[in-house]
């Protein structure tokens, strides 16, 4: 009977280990360098699931996102289009949020080394999701309101 661990498999569990690290290692450099640039500090990027809720914050969009991919992949079929909508769903906004289309969340679906390398090192900066540019402008208009409120009263 010859043993489960020959010299063959070995080398190829070890190389498949490399690959899965260095595959890890850069991913978690390219969100090192997007938490940044959205103002989150870049260490948040190591920790697996808690970096997709960071990306969630970086999008705009809510954290219950995680949740959703997390019980996902524990479903055979149906779970698998879940994670790959949810997925697509956060990369276009993130790629909005760096001020890009959905060909780029395309890419970031498709091409994650790629597209995730572009916006890590790249020239793109991160813009305020729209719900603080909507709370600022009905703050503006609020203040209006009170100057108008205050004229009123004086005539």
């Amino acid at each position: 009977m010859s043993s489960l661990i020959t010299p063959r498999t070995l080398t190829q569990s070890i190389i498949f280990c490399s690959v899965a690290l260095a595959i890890y290692v850069y991913f978690a450099v390219c969100l090192w360098r997007i938490f940044e640039k959205a103002g989150i500090a870049g260490y948040k990027a190591i920790v697996p699931f808690y970096n997709l809720a960071k990306l969630c914050q970086v999008a705009g969009k809510p954290s219950w996102i995680v949740w959703v991919i997390a019980f996902g992949l524990c479903v055979p079929v149906i779970g698998n289009l879940t994670v790959f909508v949810s997925l697509f769903y956060l990369y276009y906004f993130v790629a909005k949020r760096f001020g890009h289309g959905t060909g780029f969340a395309f890419g970031l679906f498709f091409l994650p080394p790629v597209y995730f390398g572009l916006l890590a090192f790249g020239d793109a900066t991160w813009s305020f999701p729209q719900q603080d540019r909507g709370a600022k402008k009905k703050h503006k208009s609020s203040k209006n309101l009170s100057l108008k409120v205050a004229a009123s009263k004086s005539k």
